[in-house]
């Protein structure tokens, strides 16, 4: 809730939408997977949690395993992510890490970094302040 908070609902989207770019890089280089494997998305209030929720899960019918497998790697995709967008050479996101600027906002590189930081900091313990 407090993340939430910190986050106007734009921001927050827009954010969470290049998390969710950023992850769909970063999964199936880790997983070992196809990009056509898996499925991440987001919701700003998701119905299940009433918060910024991000979603991982198979695109098979059924499930192969993939989702199960980045629930335990999350730490690994959380940095593979963050690094992802620490080393793309540009200024505000762009198609190569957390999407076009048209797309996820001016702030596009930002808030996604921050929403990194703040959920490794919450769920993995990891972030360093």
């Amino acid at each position: 809730d407090d993340l939430a908070a910190k986050y106007g609902k734009d921001d927050l989207q827009n954010g969470m939408l290049g998390v969710a770019n950023l992850l769909r890089i970063a999964a199936p280089l880790n997983l070992m997977c196809s990009p056509h494997d898996i499925v991440v998305t987001y919701q700003v209030k998701c119905t299940f949690t009433q918060q910024p929720t991000l979603i991982l899960y198979d695109n098979c019918p059924g499930g192969v395993g993939i989702a199960e497998k980045a629930y335990h790697m999350r730490n690994v995709l959380f940095e593979s992510a963050m690094s992802i967008v620490r080393d793309c050479g540009c200024e505000n996101g762009c198609p190569s890490c957390t999407g076009p600027v048209t797309e996820i906002g001016p702030r596009g590189k930002q808030l996604p970094q921050q929403l990194l930081e703040a959920i490794m900091r919450l769920d993995c313990g990891m972030a360093k302040e």
